[in-house]
């Protein structure tokens, strides 16, 4: 099972910093919330959470804030995302999430002009250790910027060994890296370094122009930040993008078949509609993803974390589900999906979440044919007394998961 464990730096608007960008949305031309999130390549979740005071990375609501020609840190109310699996008590938590909010402050006020014009570099350092042993990320902060410079700011934390995630103006990343490799810096906070790794100097939303604009089949992206991005319709065949980070990204409709997405992050991030045949999954984190409608047949979704994941609608045809994480799962076909209802009439209209109540309504009058699960494998796989498996169809055995060597574990 993937262990995805990332502490991202999220903030939100104020009050009056939506005020001031629903006006500026007007101002600028943009008209709609809509046309914005396609304008920037933003995924519309990301802009609809922004403008609803919500939490989003702090790469996103730059970008947002430069498009409305505002002053992001004049607008931004700031927090910490909790790692997505803790053994911290609550208590010590919250407390490490205060003492975290005061590290941001001082990184973010800090922030020069160059990384407003995204003249920055970014690096990956390695430490020897466990997430976990990381109390305060305001040690780490202020550690770097001392042996970097003031512009260096951590974007998030990665488990395995501990990975920091930074960026900063080039000569301040140059200065860290140079001091590193010369063994002058051979610990941080306790923790030894292992390495440090000036990743792609393509700034993140330019790579994003790139994929949109030129089809990318058999592209390498392995590890590449795609977060929150609008990719929907992007052909991404047979790529690379194992490690990648696509969490809150829109890939709806993409084209992902022969993709290799191993121990990629994909949470809350909407596949509806995506092609992703004879896909490599394995280990990927898919937690609170929409695969609603998703082509997965003959994919390796082996150890895969789909707790939670809205799998309606979706083609799993001989796919292998062997050790999946599958609590909280909505599972289920219908006879139309999205892109069939289109094709059949393309002047329907009718949004898609309405149809989605519609097909839910539908499984659960008519039921639906569980005989398009057998070939799927789902052995090992986790479930609990939350997981919604299909109905059948009067006539038909019910899918059994003790039949098909699943696990069933306690909410």
């Amino acid at each position: 099972m993937t262990n995805s464990k990332k502490k991202k730096i999220k903030i939100s608007a104020t009050s009056e910093g939506v005020n001031k960008a629903e006006k500026a949305l007007v101002r600028l031309g943009f008209g709609t919330k809509a046309n914005f999130a396609k304008s920037t390549l933003i995924s519309r979740n990301v802009v609809t959470n922004f403008f609803l005071e919500r939490e989003i990375q702090v790469d996103s609501f730059q970008r947002i804030c430069e498009k409305l020609t505002l002053d992001w840190k004049k607008i931004a109310k700031l927090s910490v995302e909790a790692p997505l699996t803790s053994v911290a008590s609550p208590a010590k938590e919250l407390t490490e999430v205060k003492e975290d909010m005061q590290s941001i402050s001082i990184s973010i006020t800090q922030v020069t002009v160059k990384d407003k014009q995204s003249d920055t570099t970014k690096a990956v350092i390695t430490l020897q250790g466990d997430l976990d042993s990381v109390e305060n990320l305001n040690i780490l902060a202020t550690i770097i910027k001392q042996y970097g410079g003031d512009t260096i700011v951590i974007e998030k934390l990665k488990q395995g060994s501990i990975k920091i995630f930074i960026s900063g103006s080039p000569e301040d990343i140059e200065r860290l890296k140079s001091r590193i490799e010369s063994g002058e810096i051979e610990e941080i906070n306790g923790f030894p370094v292992e390495n440090i790794e000036v990743t792609r100097t393509n700034n993140k939303w330019c790579l994003v122009e790139e994929i949109v604009n030129h089809p990318s089949k058999g592209r390498s992206l392995k590890s590449v930040d795609l977060s929150d991005a609008d990719l929907s319709g992007a052909d991404l065949s047979s790529a690379d993008l194992s490690d990648a980070d696509l969490s809150g990204a829109d890939l709806s409709s993409a084209d992902l078949s022969d993709a290799d997405l191993s121990d990629a992050d994909l949470s809350g991030a909407d596949l509806s509609g995506a092609n992703l045949v004879n896909s490599n999954l394995r280990n990927a984190h898919l937690k609170n993803t929409i695969l609603w409608g998703a082509n997965l047949e003959k994919s390796n979704l082996e150890n895969a974390d789909l707790e939670n994941a809205y799998i309606v609608d979706a083609n799993l045809k001989e796919a292998n589900l062997i050790g999946a994480n599958l609590i909280g799962a909505k599972l289920g076909l219908a006879y139309l999906n999205w892109n069939e209802v289109k094709r059949i009439n393309p002047l329907i209209n009718i949004p898609l979440f309405a149809y989605q109540k519609l097909m839910d309504t539908y499984h659960k009058i008519l039921g639906i044919g569980c005989s398009d699960l057998q070939p799927t494998r789902f052995s090992g796989a986790k479930y609990s007394d939350k997981t919604k498996f299909p109905k059948c169809r009067r006539g038909r055995d019910e899918f059994n998961p003790i039949s098909a060597e699943m696990e069933k574990v306690d909410d």
